[in-house]
């Protein structure tokens, strides 16, 4: 395999999913991050967030 060959085509994985994971329904426990205040973030493999910007949620 080579270097970036496990990217199908630009954030998708050769099984078809995202590498930025995929939307949930809101969840009990999960870290809300303002992206405007953030500078950096600690997050471990497994980790729920959810990003807030005005009434955006992502």
């Amino acid at each position: 395999m080579t270097a970036g060959s496990a990217f199908a085509a630009g954030d998708t994985l050769l099984n078809g999913k995202s590498r930025f994971g995929h939307p949930t329904e809101d969840m009990q426990g999960a870290r809300v991050v303002d992206p405007t205040n953030a500078k950096a973030l600690n997050v471990r493999s497994g980790d729920t967030l959810t990003f807030v910007n005005g009434a955006k949620k992502f």
